[in-house]
């Protein structure tokens, strides 16, 4: 005889509390019906009740014994954060999904493929469909195994109180995989602190420099959410797309707020392999949630026999566990400024960010010297600036008392700008080791920091020899973009790693004590190149802080194209860093938490000023973000890069730009002496179209985007400008 679901669950239910108790006496555990406990109501079963597993001075963390739903109360204000239980929903709220009526109260979410299937067809479980659920406690948290026996599969996450904090983690030893199919990802409470319209609060995401998503009343139906690989897309991208709007997730952390709370949760390992995810409301649901997805494995294209693609997952065993820390702010906190000062303290803490500068650069400088232009028999070579003209160009700036300047080279590489896997000799058309060298001891007396940009992870097989045991193939696909300029790769990891410890003594006898590290701070994929050993996104990472960490433990200064969170422990400098966020329908607002986070220990730039779209709106947003300015200039026109493959210089000629480098040199000297040492405490618009930014030495910088002069009563900031106080 077959039992009725919610009859099973029931006993199932009372089967878990058994054991519960049981390790409860074992550990010494804080009984269920402990303070803080729920009272039924007449209309739960006592597997639906809230009981207290774990309590500290700050937190009590209290759980269902049938679906192991969470709820932590904050015991200084007893506030409580929780998920939804399924009745409270309303009608309109569940808005026709109400297939998803009792997934809302599930603590897990995962899905699973079987593996002798040939296409990448998944199937969803939530934990409230498991058919035994066990509750360990512990005198810190506990741990919840949840066993799906029909599909063969058997999760165990610990939970754990630590201060103000949850610490949720899936190891990848308690994970069981007995049967015929595997996990592909575990969403961990999923609808956890998620909001009602009504609720005052939002949801801040760091898409990009961050973005906002409200609780609203108004809005309307959405036909798709928000998922985004953290540190980048999971698709390849051979070459970097500088027309698309999408920007990535450089820091593996969300936030809520609601209500006077907030709280933010922030990858602590195998961020890599994590998707952040966000269903506005109007998504399915009325109501805003966001939560992490653990990829324990990834999809991909594999060609068959008959060269057609079919989508499959990978089959391998799971790399490496996850854990994601739930961080409590308290009352009155909930600000996107709180958040961002609270996850910079946890990353100066670990060590992840230095709590000062290397450089203090006021402005910096990127200087273009050579591409190639593709012609039908023979590549032509391009220069626009020399050693030497780089040289004189400093000397000049450093006359007019612009002396603190950071300074890139690019284009310096054998074949010039985008001809990698080419890089020593250095052309002698702009000077070779011994103009490198020279310019390189110039600005070193100079006390000018000079990074040179090399790109390890390119391979362009139409600019030097590739071979193709070498590149990254994804399933048995070589992964490449054919276009009219060639055909490109990327280089496997563990093979970029080897191309650098080769190139180290050619640096050396080029005196290059700098280096930019291109697409190392953006680009992070996963490779089945079957020369070398499968490697996940999270391998990946590794890879690239081993490059960094071996070059900067030889005393070498590095910089990153890209500021995602895994290079800012090596880099001075974190370039391209973007002012916006992707745009998406729901959002409501762009505001600067990746700067926020940042600022005052790493130095980042975003686009030159010469090259701004809408030259006073762009101007006053890097000032209003902190960001230090930058131009990228040649010697030569551009003019003579119109046909070649690096044809985006528009205007750049040094002539044109020295006044206005040094009196942009002389506004920020003064202006803003010492701000980019000091950590960014605050932001907040203060009216329509007008900003506040706030430095922890008290000063305060208002961006004013708007035609008409703004007056309140501690200060006037006219039309398109800015005013500083506190000074």
């Amino acid at each position: 005889m077959k039992l009725h679901k919610k009859a099973k669950r029931t006993l199932y239910a009372l089967l878990a509390s058994a054991a519960v108790l049981t390790a409860s006496v074992q550990v010494g555990a804080i009984s269920w019906f402990g303070p803080g406990s729920d009272t039924p109501d007449g209309n739960e079963t006592a597997s639906q009740e809230y009981k207290t597993v774990a309590s500290n001075g700050t937190l009590e963390l209290q759980m269902t014994s049938g679906t192991g739903r969470l709820r932590i109360v904050e015991k200084a204000t007893n506030h409580v954060w929780r998920s939804w239980k399924k009745d409270e929903l309303t009608e309109e709220e569940v808005n026709t999904f109400t297939f998803l009526q009792s997934n809302v109260e599930s603590a897990l979410m995962c899905t699973y493929f079987s593996k002798d299937v040939a296409d990448a067809s998944y199937q969803t479980i939530y934990s409230d469909e498991c058919s035994s659920l066990t509750i360990a406690e512990r005198e810190d948290g506990a741990d919840v195994s949840y066993v799906f026996k029909d599909i063969g599969i058997e999760i165990v996450v610990q939970y754990r109180l630590e201060d103000n904090t949850l610490r949720v983690s899936i190891p990848k030893d308690t994970i069981r995989e007995t049967g015929d199919n595997l996990l592909a990802t575990i969403s961990v409470a999923p609808f956890f602190g998620s909001g009602r319209d009504t609720d005052d609060g939002f949801v801040l995401l760091p898409d990009g420099s961050g973005t906002l998503v409200r609780f609203k009343e108004e809005h309307p139906d959405y036909t798709s959410h928000y998922e985004q690989s953290i540190f980048g897309s999971d698709t390849v991208r051979v070459e970097e797309d500088i027309y698309s709007n999408k920007e990535d997730v450089m820091l593996p952390v969300f936030g809520i707020s609601n209500g006077g709370y907030a709280m933010t949760c922030d990858i602590r390992e195998g961020a890599e392999d994590t998707n952040l995810v966000c269903w506005p409301s109007g998504y399915r649901l009325r109501v805003t949630s966001a939560y992490p997805t653990f990829q324990l494995r990834r999809p991909y294209y594999a060609t068959l026999s008959n060269t057609s693609t079919v989508r499959k997952y990978s089959t391998g065993p799971i790399s490496h566990g996850f854990s994601a820390v739930y961080t409590f702010l308290g009352q009155g906190k909930d600000s996107y400024s709180d958040m961002a000062v609270s996850y910079r303290a946890y990353l100066l803490e670990s060590g992840i960010l230095q709590d000062k500068l290397k450089t203090d650069a006021v402005l910096a400088l990127d200087i273009f010297m050579a591409a190639q232009e593709s012609k039908m028999l023979s590549n032509e070579y391009i220069p626009v600036t020399t050693f030497s003209q780089a040289q004189d160009m400093l000397g000049e700036l450093i006359g007019q008392g612009a002396d603190n300047l950071l300074v890139q080279m690019t284009g310096w590489t054998k074949g010039g700008y985008t001809a990698s896997p080419n890089r020593f000799p250095i052309p002698g058309q702009i000077g070779g080791a011994s103009g490198s060298a020279a310019f390189s001891e110039f600005a070193e007396k100079a006390g000018i920091p000079v990074y040179y940009a090399d790109d390890y992870l390119s391979a362009d097989k139409e600019k030097g020899t590739v071979n193709l045991n070498t590149v990254v193939y994804q399933g048995n696909r070589l992964i490449a973009e054919t276009d009219t300029l060639g055909t490109k790769y990327l280089f496997s990891p563990l093979y970029v790693k080897q191309c650098f410890e080769k190139a180290k003594k050619s640096y050396q006898k080029s005196s290059i004590h700098g280096l930019i590290f291109e697409r190392m701070g953006k680009e992070l994929y996963f490779d089945y190149n079957p020369k070398y050993q499968d490697m996940t996104r999270y391998d990946t990472a590794q890879v690239w802080q081993q490059v960094l960490k071996s070059w900067t433990d030889q005393g070498g200064r590095a910089a990153a194209q890209g500021g995602n969170a895994y290079v800012l422990p090596y880099t001075d400098w974190v370039r391209d860093i973007p002012s916006r966020d992707s745009g998406y329908f729901f959002r409501d607002e762009t505001v600067p938490f990746y700067q926020m986070v940042v600022h005052g220990s790493v130095l980042y730039t975003g686009m030159p000023i010469n090259l701004f779209s809408d030259s006073r709106m762009d101007y006053l947003k890097m000032i209003e973000y902190g960001c230090t300015p930058l131009f990228v200039l040649s010697h030569d026109s551009p003019q003579k890069l119109i046909a070649s493959d690096y044809n985006q210089l528009f205007s750049s000629e040094f002539s044109q730009y020295r006044e206005r480098i040094a009196q942009e040199y002389q506004t920020f000297s003064t202006d803003f002496a010492g701000i980019s040492s000091q950590a960014m405490i605050g932001h907040q618009k203060v009216a329509d179209e007008v900003y506040c930014t706030t430095y922890a030495d008290g000063t305060q910088v208002y961006v004013n985007y708007g035609h008409t002069p703004y007056t309140d009563a501690l200060v006037t900031v006219e039309g398109e400008n800015y005013t500083i106080k506190g000074r």
